[in-house]
């Protein structure tokens, strides 16, 4: 059955997978194109957006590196270009986490970078550019630190040798709520951070939940299909979040 343009370019699960419901909840999200939109409109400085065509903004799929990256649940790409110039491929990876990664995340975005500039060689295509967006909101504080932080007794003359680069942290722990509450332009982006700021504190969402349900309106209070998704996907969030906080206190 063939899936008509409105259906393209959608992330779409039967279910949430057990045990990872933040992971879920993020990624079926952030598969609207608008909601993405918003947060690289809010969350990245003015100089990535400005020089970027957010009109264009695709999702891809996770699938094309042959890596790890693969299977890695919790990232979502969006490609665009630039505005001017070219129509080199811009790409802005969001990479979700709920818990501080054992290894430097930064790891984690090269391997992806160098994949696709592998690909990008095989093609005879210049390399993409590639805007790593880190979304955290973890109980632990989020440490930002160099790569050559990791080394051991690194000689501060050899720390130019140590590849290095930076990468965008929206970190809901140090953002606050009245922070949200006043991107008043945006309602369901309001709605979607508040969900996961809170989801760590069961009590603090179920108590918030009324005005989750007001923001996820659509800005003009026009039923959309993009606002169905949200409301019922927090809806399911905080059932499965329930569920699971129940098994951890029986056990």
């Amino acid at each position: 059955m063939k899936r008509n343009k409105s259906q393209r370019g959608k992330i779409r699960f039967r279910g949430i997978p057990k045990g990872k419901p933040h992971d879920w909840f993020f990624k079926i999200i952030m598969g609207e194109p608008d909601m993405a939109k918003k947060l690289i409109l809010h969350f990245t400085p003015g100089y990535i957006s400005k020089e970027v065509s957010l009109n264009h903004l695709e999702l891809a799929p996770t699938g094309h590196t042959g890596s790890w990256f693969d299977s890695s649940f919790s990232d979502v790409i969006y490609k665009t270009r630039l505005k001017k110039g070219r129509a080199t491929h811009v790409l802005f990876l969001f990479k979700h986490k709920s818990y501080i990664p054992r290894f430097p995340v930064q790891m984690q975005l090269l391997e992806y970078m160098t994949h696709l500039w592998k690909q990008d060689t095989r093609q005879n295509k210049p390399f993409s550019h590639v805007v790593p967006i880190i979304f955290y909101h973890g109980k632990q504080a989020w440490m930002e630190k160099d790569l050559a932080d990791f080394f051991d007794e690194l000689p501060p003359t050899w720390k130019h040798l140590v590849l290095d680069f930076q990468y965008i942290l929206v970190d809901l722990n140090t953002i606050s709520e009245e922070e949200i509450l006043q991107k008043s332009e945006a309602g369901d982006l309001r709605a979607f951070l508040l969900t996961l700021k809170f989801a760590k504190n069961l009590n603090e969402l179920s108590q918030r939940l009324p005005i989750l349900t007001t923001l996820s309106w659509d800005d003009k209070k026009i039923e959309t299909p993009s606002t169905r998704v949200l409301r019922q996907s927090i809806v399911n969030y905080i059932g499965e979040l329930v569920v699971m906080n129940r098994m951890s206190v029986s056990n």
